[in-house]
């Protein structure tokens, strides 16, 4: 029998909360990792996690007065090699950050540069804090189109737009950002639920009033379940917000 206890972790992000659900295994003295997580469950483990790692950073640092900033290039300036493509989001970021500091503002910024995956048309994803004038800001970009539009909350927060600047293969590192981010809270209770309160949550047998009376103060916004077929252990994640956030939809 598989001996393990489910552990929540949650992360306190501006007007948003995720919470992870989650079993937590006992050394086993066998070695040949027998109820550890199968490659394909953890390979999708990996990259869910790395998205929410994102979503939490920019609902930590951004709101409804930032941009959403996406930056193209014209055909005669179509970047050879991924090192002319970073240096090109580089300079564009040095001109802007002194464009900030002349205003009396810091920058701050998450980026990611991904290449078409039919076209294969390198290209980069910004969300930057706002306050400035967008016309303007675009300006900076020289190599081509810039659109920039303001950041847009659902009860999900910004969840779609991080999903939807990794939608294809990432150049670099997943994502480059500004070093004055605010990190999420996290705090951490070993023994919050039981094995069969952790399946009553996976199995939706408890409702979201049920769910939300563990989280005082805020909404469910949407519950996601996972199930290791070989240890049997349920994962679920859990996306809320405060009730008084203004969201869009």
């Amino acid at each position: 029998m598989i001996d393990y206890k489910y552990q929540e972790t949650k992360y306190y992000c501006g007007d948003f909360l995720d919470v992870d659900i989650y079993p937590v295994f006992k050394k086993q003295k066998s070695r040949s990792g027998r109820y550890r997580p199968t490659s394909e469950v953890q390979a999708k483990l990996n990259e869910n996690n790395s998205v929410k790692r994102l979503e939490r950073l920019l609902h930590c640092n951004f709101t409804t007065t930032d941009y959403a900033l996406h930056l193209t290039y014209a055909d005669e300036h179509l970047p050879h090699d991924t090192e002319t493509a970073q240096k090109d989001i580089q300079k564009f970021l040095r001109r802007v950050r002194r464009w900030y500091k002349a205003q009396g503002k810091e920058l701050k910024y998450v980026c990611v540069t991904e290449k078409g995956k039919r076209s294969e048309r390198i290209h980069h994803h910004l969300v930057i804090n706002g306050g400035v004038n967008r016309s303007e800001l675009e300006t900076f970009w020289k190599l081509g189109y810039a659109n920039s539009k303001r950041l847009q909350f659902t009860k999900n927060g910004i969840s779609g737009l991080a999903n939807y600047i990794t939608k294809q293969p990432l150049l670099f590192k997943r994502w480059s950002s500004s070093k004055n981010l605010k990190k999420p809270i996290i705090k951490t209770n070993k023994n919050k639920y039981s094995k069969r309160k952790a399946r009553e949550i996976f199995e939706f047998h408890l409702s979201n009033e049920q769910i939300e009376r563990f989280y005082p103060n805020y909404f469910i916004a949407e519950v996601q379940p996972m199930i290791n077929a070989v240890n049997g252990g349920y994962y679920t994640h859990i996306r809320l917000y405060k009730k008084n956030t203004k969201l869009i939809l």
